[in-house]
């Protein structure tokens, strides 16, 4: 595993600013996916892939599913094929046809903007958690205009595999903990995130709009759920509330 990259990505902040304060509740979450829908440009990727290698799918096809298993599965699953001359032109044409939209072509949820700079209005730390590296992350938040409302981003020095996250999210509760941050909420639509989460002593949100049924969500048992982005800062402030657990300020 890379080392890890934090860094203060509201630069237009002064550059003494804190890693993080500790008189609110500190958010973590990917944002790609709690602020921003990738589903349509997955869909068409996979779509377009499949149709190249004659195996088209119907209109009506579910590819949710995708997002939560390893590229190389769900090309054995897409193709009926194992042979690794095609799981490998599979992914190359994949990965050619999601670089060309690449995360700008991601759209915003509605309201994502307002929720995130409520949180930062009520004294909240909003962590960018990711695996893709520092430049994509930075990227992505400028082109979207979220970067303002975030106060750090934690990643690898470099993109990762997202089945490397467990062990990055264990090495940020730990560093948090050092730092003294004791009022931290992991947000995810992950429901094995949720439990690695919830082990190593994060509060948890589970997302109900994300990439993963909202009964699997459920049934990691997260300290709450959300249904929508305008529910957030509600939502933060009533798990920071709960009784024995420092509040927001």
């Amino acid at each position: 595993m890379h080392d890890l990259h934090r860094s203060n990505v509201s630069y237009l902040n002064a550059q003494d600013r804190p890693l993080f304060s500790t008189g609110g509740t500190c958010l973590v979450a990917d944002l790609e996916f709690l602020l921003l829908d990738p589903f349509p440009l997955i869909d068409r990727s996979l779509r377009a892939t499949l149709a190249e290698m004659n195996r088209p799918l119907a209109a009506n096809d579910d590819l949710d599913w995708v997002v939560n298993v390893p590229l190389v599965n769900a090309a054995i699953a897409l193709l009926g094929d194992e042979r690794p001359a095609r799981i490998h032109e599979f992914s190359e044409r994949y990965r050619q046809h999601f670089s060309s939209g690449g995360r700008h072509a991601y759209q915003p949820r509605p309201h994502a903007r307002e929720a995130l700079q409520r949180v930062r209005e009520r004294a909240g730390e909003v962590v960018y958690f990711t695996h893709i590296g520092p430049t994509a992350a930075s990227d992505m938040l400028n082109h979207h205009r979220l970067a303002t409302a975030v106060t750090n981003i934690y990643t690898g020095s470099g993109p990762q595999c997202r089945f490397c996250r467990p062990g990055l999210l264990q090495r940020l509760r730990a560093e948090l903990d050092e730092l003294g941050v004791s009022d931290c909420v992991f947000a995810s639509d992950d429901p094995e995130e949720l439990g690695v989460a919830q082990g190593v002593g994060f509060q948890t949100l589970g997302v109900l709009f994300g990439r993963s049924r909202p009964e699997s969500i459920r049934q990691a048992a997260p300290h709450a759920t959300l249904s929508s982005l305008g529910q957030l800062p509600a939502t933060l402030t009533a798990l920071s509330a709960r009784p024995g657990h420092c509040g927001m300020h």
